[in-house]
């Protein structure tokens, strides 16, 4: 597990040190500044009232020798928070490993606010460059940023002594946890209550900006005659606000209703619809799901942005695996 970890974030980092200077040499044509907002979106993974909707902002910006990262997010109630970045530009739980940026500073106890922000010149801040980022635009569409906490270990027998050993090789920083176990290693979890994507770092982010949509369509044979559907993409590329809506009607009473998402060939339960008895032409019932990164919401399948979603097939199922409507973007 140690070796795969350890592989896994050097291959990921070589990587961005490959790419970075080309990356950066394109966005950066004709000067002046360049820069990246996005939402902070909460995990789903704990529905406590500490954690259940944080919500806030990510900026990144470059403008001649000076980088900039600023974090501010609320609705966390809970203690030692840190900023962490994530191996994957969209969360996956706990599938890739994360590495520890900076502490985040508690600002307003009772708006449960925390704000960081960190200064670089001549490259990225210090904090990241100690991790393995040269520049800011290294972690565009490539990494995310967590906030969390520690949380437990694989140590199997217990203890209480833990040492961490940071090597830095040819740039990339290894680091390595032992226990008071002769031989024995661990990985250190953390507890991920919020995170926002890195999306790259350009002029003019509104230029990413999009609205779309498309209509649903039965299946053959028809499970249920009557039923329609409508759904709406948008994405801002000035604040990084996704927002994704779904409007269902005349569906059969008595079901309950989940939208199913393509992703690399598979299909995956992603959300559950909210009913409202009686639909608006007064047959069957109604549904609809709203989704906006702008109040903390997780986009389906933890997406990054909607801009993600886009080729994708949706799908609407019962509890029985009935497909009511389905339908892609073309």
């Amino acid at each position: 597990m140690r070796r795969k970890w350890i592989c896994l974030l050097t291959a990921t980092l070589m990587t961005v040190f490959c790419a970075g200077p080309f990356l950066r040499s394109a966005l950066a044509q004709g000067g002046g500044r360049i820069i990246a907002r996005s939402q902070i979106r909460n995990t789903g993974t704990s529905d406590t009232a500490d954690t259940v909707n944080p919500i806030g902002s990510l900026t990144l910006t470059e403008n001649g020798g000076k980088e900039v990262f600023t974090l501010r997010v609320k609705n966390l109630f809970l203690t030692d928070l840190s900023i962490y970045m994530g191996l994957t530009n969209f969360f996956d739980g706990t599938n890739t490993p994360v590495v520890v940026v900076a502490p985040l500073p508690r600002g307003n106890i009772k708006l449960g606010s925390w704000t960081r922000t960190l200064t670089g010149t001549g490259g990225a801040p210090p904090e990241f460059q100690l991790v393995g980022i040269a520049n800011l635009t290294d972690l565009s569409d490539i990494f995310r940023i967590d906030v969390g906490n520690p949380g437990t270990t694989n140590i199997i027998g217990g203890t209480n002594f833990i040492t961490c050993t940071v090597t830095p090789t040819n740039g990339i920083v290894i680091t390595v946890c032992t226990t008071n176990i002769i031989g024995g290693a661990t990985n250190i979890f953390i507890n991920s209550f919020a995170w926002a994507p890195v999306p790259p770092l350009v002029a003019n982010p509104s230029a990413s900006s999009f609205h779309t949509g498309f209509t649903m369509q039965q299946p053959s044979p028809s499970i249920d005659a009557q039923a329609h559907g409508n759904v709406r993409l948008s994405y801002n590329g000035a604040s990084g606000r996704s927002k994704l809506d779904i409007t269902l009607n005349g569906l059969l009473p008595g079901q309950h209703y989940a939208l199913w998402l393509s992703d690399g060939g598979s299909n995956y339960i992603a959300n559950t619809f909210s009913l409202s008895t009686g639909s608006s032409k007064g047959r069957g019932e109604a549904a609809h799901l709203h989704l906006d990164t702008a109040v903390g919401d997780s986009l389906p399948i933890q997406a990054s942005s909607t801009a993600d979603l886009t080729g994708r097939v949706f799908s609407v199922l019962d509890g029985s695996g009935f497909i009511y409507l389905t339908g892609s973007l073309p």
